[in-house]
């Protein structure tokens, strides 16, 4: 993240609240199988596509 948005941010870790996810996964291979569908971007470029477009609001 800090590369694709040029900064150097250490991230913060804080301690566990009650109701938080402990583990999360994603997963597209069954609406990929069942849709005939293709993800538009892959992740890293879709990680920058949504920088670049909050930068550009942010104007």
């Amino acid at each position: 993240m800090n590369a694709l948005a040029g900064t150097s941010l250490a991230p913060r870790y804080m301690p566990a609240r009650s109701g938080d996810v402990w583990y999360s996964r994603l997963d597209n291979n069954k609406a990929s199988r069942l849709l005939v569908w293709k993800p538009k971007y892959d992740f890293v470029t879709g990680l920058s596509e949504t920088l670049t477009y909050y930068k550009e609001q942010r104007r």
